[in-house]
């Protein structure tokens, strides 16, 4: 299965019921049990910290201190509702890969295939990584290395109950950890799982890309082979009909894809802007580089790394659409019968008006969307840091 790691991941984290468990009662009803005790726990923790910040919070840096995590808890809130509520689209949208006109079918076909799914299980991995990195730094580092009249939580939270208590210091660590951890690599699972659906389709158009090479050269075989002109032709123009339904499901595709997952890409914008200014002006705050300077850099390269995937794959898909024309040019197409010629004319035609990916109407997915928010960032730091 393409993306096949991301889906392991967000299967992991409470966000997706494999569709093999969709038949057994039994298992649907544990995995939304899982799921339920999941975000009970992260929702919780993202009610504490609104409770700290309008009830406690006493300057701006108690506030930015909670910021970061609360805007990410958010964000990975709206994202889990997303699965949830469009898991049957998003089996549609999946099932698009599955096709006979979309399964690549000759050995060069599955080398360009596998070589896709190798980016994105590297991009997955290499994310999680990331992450968990930074999990592991800021969250449980500091309770191993700290002794124990030192300890104090990851967070800053409002409590009903208080910390001299060993016990309930444990019990409020285990909430917050558990928060955190569900949070980050949750982030790190959708976010890889979204621009892995990307990559996808930009697999799909470099398979239609080396069929539309292939063609000529498949007539060109036939009739060396001696088949009768009429095979010939007959074959010529079924292969020109499936390219042309290949093409039309590559667009439906990017449709759908826009349809599904269009809020998750305008909150991780919205999430992006604003945690790289508060991260920005947390670094800046830091005396020396110590444990809180690490940490809050990985987790701003984490945001980057975030955004930069879906502007890379969004400016690849909007290029690929552009450059199948180009591809159709460099064949041998003048070989070919003039009706063919002529569809492959449209197809070109169609191709001058490329596939822009957006969030919500409001920002593409381009290389020139990532500069501007890295500059709308910077800004917003400099009238922060004012």
């Amino acid at each position: 299965m393409h993306c096949s790691y991301s889906f392991f991941l967000v299967t992991a984290f409470a966000m997706w019921r494999p569709r093999s468990w969709d038949d057994s009662k039994i298992l649907t009803a544990l995995y939304t049990l899982y799921s339920i005790l999941s975000f009970t726990v992260y929702y919780t923790f993202l009610i504490s910290q609104i409770l700290d910040i309008v009830l406690l919070a006493e300057n701006i840096q108690q506030i930015t201190e909670n910021m970061i995590q609360l805007i990410n808890v958010v964000n990975v809130s709206q994202k889990s509702l997303c699965f949830f509520l469009k898991r049957k689209k998003i089996i549609r949208f999946m099932d698009y890969f599955f096709e006979d006109m979309t399964l690549p079918q000759s050995p060069r076909e599955k080398e360009i295939q596998k070589s896709f799914d190798d980016e994105s299980k590297g991009n997955s991995q290499k994310l999680f990584v990331l992450y968990s990195v930074s999990v592991v730094m800021y969250v449980y580092m500091p309770f191993f290395i700290s002794k124990r009249e030192d300890r104090v939580l990851p967070y800053r939270a409002w409590r009903p109950y208080s910390l001299d208590n060993v016990n309930y210091y444990y019990l409020a660590y285990l909430h917050q950890s558990w928060s955190v951890t569900i949070a980050a690599t949750g982030n790190a699972a959708t976010e890889t799982l979204v621009s892995g659906f990307m990559i996808q389709i930009c697999a799909q158009f470099e398979i239609l890309e080396h069929r539309f090479m292939q063609l000529p050269k498949i007539l060109k075989e036939m009739r060396e082979n001696g088949e009768s002109e009429s095979t010939v032709l007959a074959t010529e123009r079924s292969i020109i009909i499936k390219l042309i339904h290949h093409h039309w499901r590559i667009f439906e595709m990017t449709e759908l894809f826009n349809d599904i997952f269009v809020f998750v890409i305008l909150s991780q914008f919205v999430t992006s802007i604003t945690v790289l200014c508060v991260s920005t002006y947390n670094l800046a705050l830091c005396k020396s580089v110590n444990n809180d300077f690490v940490t809050i850099f990985m987790y701003l390269l984490c945001m980057l790394l975030q955004i930069f995937m879906y502007t890379w794959y969004g400016n690849e898909i909007t290029l690929r659409s552009c450059d199948l024309g180009n591809r159709i040019f460099l064949s041998e197409w003048r070989s070919l019968n003039p009706p063919t010629v002529k569809n492959l004319l449209i197809i070109a035609q169609r191709t001058m008006k490329p596939i822009i990916l957006s969030s919500g109407y409001v920002i593409t997915l381009s290389n020139v969307a990532f500069t501007s928010i890295v500059k709308t960032s910077y800004s917003v730091f400099n009238v922060l840091n004012v």
